[in-house]
């Protein structure tokens, strides 16, 4: 008779909010490729990077169509970003049970809120932990980068192009607090 573990996931939903509009200058950096591009036929080569050096830093991904990437590589990241919507529409795609604890956050459109660097700074020794953005999560990559230490990694989704893996650094950090504050 097979036992069935049940997994206790503890939900909290903050309601902490500092905002800072994104200005025009900012908008054309970040529309760019924050690091290295990974066009679809360069993923596997992506994988490989990820599997070979993963004990060694912390991963972060933003959006649902990238989280679903890793894990289907077997990969959970220590943090996920995602809105349940994938190009403005509805989707359920990422198995939320691989997840420590589930976060529950405000970002709105156009905007960046801040007090998620403090959300993910606070709940890091919980991870993995998936962070459910109510709003727009594009944006959020900017907190999740404040919030990890260099050497760490992010990865995210450029539209129509592929997955952008952006390398935590402090210059990257300094560039990014620049444009939005």
């Amino acid at each position: 008779m097979r036992r069935i573990k049940w997994v206790t996931m503890r939900l909290r939903y903050y309601s902490d909010r500092r905002y800072v509009r994104i200005s025009s200058e900012a908008r054309t950096y970040l529309s760019k490729p924050l690091g290295k591009l990974y066009r679809p036929d360069g993923l596997e080569e992506l994988r490989d990077t990820l599997y070979k050096a993963r004990a060694s830093f912390k991963l972060a991904s933003v959006g649902d169509r990238v989280t679903k990437t890793l894990i289907d590589w077997s990969i959970t990241p220590d943090i996920a970003v995602i809105d349940c919507m994938e190009r403005r529409r509805p989707v359920n795609i990422v198995d939320e049970s691989l997840f420590n604890l589930i976060i529950y956050v405000d970002n709105r459109r156009g905007m960046v809120n801040l007090s998620i660097t403090d959300i993910i700074r606070k709940n890091l020794a919980r991870a993995p932990i998936l962070l459910k953005v109510g709003g727009e999560d594009d944006l959020v990559g900017i907190p999740v980068i404040m919030a990890l230490d260099d050497g760490d990694i992010m990865l995210y989704g450029q539209p129509n192009e592929g997955i952008v893996l952006v390398e935590v650094t402090s210059k990257l950090k300094k560039r990014l607090e620049e444009l939005i504050l």
